[in-house]
């Protein structure tokens, strides 16, 4: 029995089963799928869908909703929060196709730091739990029936960033008719300890986009990109090039007297065990015309990006995604002193800047829910 009253007849499901605790090495981003048939458009028709990670629903081929980082994070030992999308406009009569993309998380943190959210006692393999009722009648769920694979998303880590393999790109896989037969049949999982929870609260978004206001090359040949400003997310990337070139980019808040990123401030807190580099992101390219890249199961707080190049590739374009709640603006603060309306536009950006899904201390280093700081500032939030 969930939290909410809700009775599931779902099974939670995952592609690697039980086990994993701070010694197992991250495993690619699993995707799962299943097919069905509609002998009618629905009159309605929703979609509950559970995950203790980030994950992403996918009717038809098309992505349900535009929430990023979803759902929001939760103590796991006590809560799991699930959402509930209206997905009566995607359905047709027929044939039809679902997918679920699951991302670590919170869940399954492997940064090796300070605060060992690593030996977590609730860490395990991503997993979900879904139900689509159709005219109010329970129609579908997650169980053994479903298929899984993995696809381009070799990395995935809260802190550490994401690699992805654009040559490992799997098609069409959400749309029905796909040949799925190299796929395998899913494990049912034990259910994350919490209860669990329906989430009302306002999901995170890309909010806004900001463009480059400088560039400049250094003496190791990398390109660093200045965004202007400090914000919370990951950069939309453009490139050209021959399959199997490399696009490193690491994102930082501050840079050096050579110009380069610098991360010492954050190089303090993580243990010399963690060798995947801290809010980075590799993009591996399949060589097809412009590639487009954004992550999906990471975020940093930054405002400049280095860029390193590895083979034949030619960046089009770079531009930041501010990425945060989607909370609604009731009100604003202007008057004809530019230091206060600057000051105020700072607070705002850094208030912002610090709810990636619930609020943080900081963006770049902890990301971390301490309590206190979000006491401290709400009276300034509101």
């Amino acid at each position: 029995m969930a939290a909410s009253g809700r009775k599931w007849s779902a099974y939670w499901i995952n592609r690697e089963g039980e086990g994993c605790n701070w010694l197992d090495p991250v495993k690619p981003a699993p995707y799962f799928r299943r097919e069905f048939v509609c002998e009618k458009v629905p009159v309605s028709a929703k979609i509950l869908l559970a995950m203790p990670g980030w994950g992403e629903l996918y009717l038809n081929g098309a992505k349900v909703s535009d929430y990023v980082l979803a759902p929001v994070a939760t103590q796991f030992d006590k809560h799991v929060g699930y959402l509930e999308y209206d997905v009566t406009a995607l359905i047709k009569e027929g044939r039809n196709a679902i997918g679920v993309l699951l991302g670590n998380g919170w869940y399954n943190c492997s940064t090796a730091d300070v605060w060992h959210f690593d030996k977590a006692i609730w860490r395990g393999y991503p997993r979900f739990l879904l139900e689509m009722e159709v005219d109010n009648q329970l129609f579908l769920k997650s169980d053994r029936s479903w298929k899984c694979a993995t696809g381009p998303i070799l990395f995935d880590s809260l802190r550490n960033g994401e690699q992805y393999d654009a040559r490992l790109e799997l098609g069409d896989w959400s749309v029905p008719g796909y040949d799925a037969s190299g796929w395998t049949a899913p494990q049912i999982v034990q259910a994350p300890p919490g209860a669990l929870i329906r989430e009302k609260m306002e999901q995170c978004k890309v909010m806004r986009h900001y463009t480059v206001t400088e560039l400049w090359q250094t003496s190791s040949g990398s390109t660093v990109y200045d965004f202007g400003r400090n914000l919370t997310g990951w950069v939309d990337l453009r490139v050209r090039g021959a399959a199997g070139s490399v696009v490193t980019m690491v994102y930082s808040e501050l840079i050096d007297d050579r110009k380069r990123i610098d991360p010492s401030n954050i190089n303090l807190f993580i243990s010399d065990r963690d060798t995947h580099g801290f809010q980075m992101e590799k993009y591996i390219l399949k060589g097809d015309g412009v590639e487009h890249y954004e992550p999906r199961f990471t975020y940093n707080g930054f405002r400049y990006v280095e860029v390193k190049l590895e083979g034949d590739a030619q960046i089009e374009s770079l531009e930041a995604c501010f990425v945060h709640n989607s909370f609604e603006s009731v009100g604003e603060l202007t008057c004809d002193n530019p230091t206060v309306n600057a000051l105020a536009q700072c607070t705002l950006m850094s208030f912002l800047g610090n709810f990636t899904g619930f609020p943080t201390d900081c963006a770049h280093l902890e990301k971390n829910g301490w309590t206190g700081d979000a006491h401290r500032a709400c009276e300034t939030g509101l």
